[in-house]
């Protein structure tokens, strides 16, 4: 059987096109070398900074900031998925350059979506770990053998585990001490249509806001609080509720209970942010607490053209 006929001129195109993205690359190449080196400076300067404690190599924030406007200047036919995908395993590979930190993630069984989703956002060369439960993820931060998890979202946990994030962040009139633990993003940053969250990043370090953020506020009473009563004591505090997506009961002695209610913010709200305390005083003198928050997730939008 006769050889394939080839065009010479279509041959000679081809390899001229493969030569201009061999060119591509080395620039794309010589810019990441570029990139990595302010790293190492950004790493050194930060270890020059006297703070007590180093700086967390996480900035879920400034990551967000990065996608947000990259997302702001894509064209076609570069899809935005891309976009994300490529710069989160620059920032998570390049992240690392600073210093390698522990990541967890609830996998029952050994697998599931919380798994999948550390892998994707933060490239996990060797240092993933496999949790089989919420409790034992947050055991191992407050322990130190893991600087972040990642967990079901709030109000999609098992109901074995329901209320898993009781005991984050740190408000006034608690039971409870603060904690160093803090919700810190949601993932996929990139979302779907109906722009939702399957998973959140927990960690040993405070919230990094970015320019839009939502928050995450628990309310501690003894008896149940309705959302039109919780909804008019936040617009009362001068903060506005977007959701409830989550609520649980502690039992205590002598039949006594504890009600909690996550309410997710417009704003991301600090743990000393005097708005809690009229919450707070709004409520009854009920707990409050700052649980954290994370940066409004990119929805998929068509590509510019110029």
């Amino acid at each position: 059987m006769a050889a394939a006929e080839t065009d010479p001129a279509a041959e000679r195109a081809l390899a001229i096109l493969r030569l201009e993205i061999d060119a591509i690359d080395n620039a794309i190449h010589d810019l990441l070398i570029g990139r990595a080196e302010i790293v190492d400076r950004v790493a050194a300067a930060k270890g020059r900074s006297g703070a007590r404690h180093p700086a967390p190599l996480f900035r879920g924030g400034r990551e967000a900031s990065i996608l947000r406007r990259l997302a702001a200047r894509n064209r076609k036919p570069l899809p935005l998925e891309v976009v994300v995908d490529v710069w989160r395993q620059i920032i998570a590979a390049l992240t690392r350059i600073q210093g390698d930190f522990g990541i967890i993630a609830y996998a029952p069984a050994g697998s599931g979506r919380c798994l999948d989703l550390a892998r994707e956002h933060f490239g996990c060369r060797g240092s993933l770990q496999k949790a089989p439960s919420i409790a034992s993820a947050l055991t191992a931060l407050e322990k130190g053998r893991a600087q972040l998890a990642v967990l079901p979202a709030p109000g999609d946990e098992p109901e074995a585990e329901e209320g898993w994030w009781r005991g984050l962040g740190g408000g006034p009139g608690l039971r409870r001490p603060a904690s160093p633990l803090h919700i810190l993003a949601r993932l996929p940053f990139l979302g779907g249509p109906a722009n939702e969250a399957d998973g959140v990043v927990v960690g040993r370090q405070a919230f990094d806001p970015s320019a839009d953020d939502r928050g995450y506020i628990a309310i501690e009473t003894e008896e149940p609080v309705s959302r039109a009563r919780l909804k008019g004591a936040f617009e009362k505090a001068g903060l506005l509720p977007v959701g409830f997506p989550a609520k649980a009961e502690e039992r205590l002695a002598r039949g006594r209970s504890v009600q909690y209610q996550l309410v997710e913010t417009a704003l991301w709200v600090a743990a000393d942010d005097p708005r809690l305390r009229s919450l707070a005083a709004a409520l009854g003198g009920a707990g409050v607490r700052s649980l954290g928050g994370y940066a409004r997730m990119l929805a998929p939008a068509p590509a510019k053209r110029k």
